[in-house]
């Protein structure tokens, strides 16, 4: 549970980051980051309901959101032109 505590957070800090800094090159380092953070959260969840340790609509919930999350970073960072 810490893991994903950790994971979902740092999301959150990236894309703050991100949006902090004054070149666009910059602010997709950090939105980069945010969608690895994001994956990782994803892991965190499986590795819950592997163990046990997170119920099915809980699971089902909290990976719909990173599933949302994930496309919304990736569309953030792909090159557009």
């Amino acid at each position: 549970m810490d893991q994903l505590r950790r994971s979902a957070e740092s999301i959150v800090r990236n894309i703050a980051e991100g949006a902090g800094r004054w070149s666009r090159a910059d602010a997709a380092k950090h939105d980069k980051i945010a969608r690895g953070e994001a994956m990782e959260t994803a892991a965190s969840f499986d590795v819950m309901r592997v163990l046990r340790l997170i119920e099915t609509p809980e699971y089902e919930r909290g990976t719909a959101l990173v599933k949302e999350i994930v496309a919304m970073l990736t569309a953030m960072v792909r090159p557009r032109g």
